[in-house]
This record gives structure tokens, C-alpha cells and sequence, in this order.
């Protein structure tokens, strides 16, 4: 944990393999320890043992991992036979991330905009299913960016 300088949410333990390559063998999740310093022990009670639930495919596309990311909050990343990195929800707040979540989140207020706009052609008529809180909350934005 001293190592952790970062510092991480999770991280890989390794154990030495038998060839040049340390193997993975579960994954720690550190974060429970920034606050607390870890008591005596080792690591082997502290982490997951690896398995299928901790590993996504390189080729996973975003939704993939955020689609279930409350529960497993962090994966390995596998290519082929191998893993070639660790995501994290923590991830989910890099630009690269951010990017690309913003086209079909715009996309989908540009369509409910649009929905909208359909069913409630003047701007009063959809208000009124608004509370008077929310109601006036709308038109002081409203008025301000006017």
C-alpha cells in the first residue's frame, strides 16, 4: 500500500510466475485503505482472487463497463490471452471518457427536445405539469440566460 502513491482505487496483486512475467492474481481494493493504515497481515486477506467477473475485453465499448460499473466498479482489461490493463469508475471522469459519453447523451436531450417540442407546441403547455417550485425555477433560468 505504501507504493500506492497515486493514489488508486484498486490494484493488481501479482505473484512471481514462473518465467519472466509476474501472473495476476486478484485484484485489492485500496481505496478502503486511504483513510486507515491496513493492520498486520498480508495482502492475501485483503484481496479478491481473480475471476471472470473482474476481467472486460479490450474491445468493450464504454456502456459495456459503465452498463454494470455500480456493481463492479473495476475490471481487468484482456486482449487475447492476456491482460493488458485495469478500468475503473474513477475512469469514467477522464476527458477521453467524457467525450465520448457526450454525443449520445446530446443526442438523446436534442430527441427528447424534439419529443417535446411535438406534444407541446407552445412552451406554457408543457410547464403546467410542473410544480409551482420547478415552474419558477425554469422561468428565473429562463430569465437570466435572456
Amino acid at each position: 500500500m505504501e507504493r500506492n502513491t497515486e493514489p488508486y482505487d484498486f490494484l493488481p496483486v501479482v505473484v512471481p510466475g514462473d518465467g519472466q512475467q509476474d501472473q495476476i492474481v486478484g485484484l485489492c481494493h485500496a481505496a478502503k485503505f486511504f483513510d486507515e493504515t491496513p493492520g498486520e497481515g498480508c495482502i492475501k486477506q485483503h484481496y479478491a482472487p481473480l475471476s471472470e467477473e473482474y476481467l472486460i475485453g479490450a474491445d468493450a465499448s464504454i456502456p459495456d463497463f459503465v452498463t454494470d460499473a455500480d456493481k463492479k466498479p473495476c475490471r481487468l482489461v484482456i486482449f487475447g490471452a492476456n491482460i493488458v490493463g485495469l478500468v475503473s469508475l474513477s475512469d469514467l471522469q477522464k476527458l477521453p471518457v467524457r467525450a465520448a459519453l457526450f454525443a449520445p447523451i446530446t443526442g438523446l436531450e436534442i430527441s427528447m427536445f424534439e419529443a417535446i417540442k411535438r406534444e407541446y407546441p407552445d412552451d406554457d403547455d408543457w410547464k403546467r405539469h410542473l410544480s409551482g417550485g420547478r415552474r419558477e425555477k425554469i422561468d428565473k433560468e429562463i430569465g437570466l440566460s435572456h
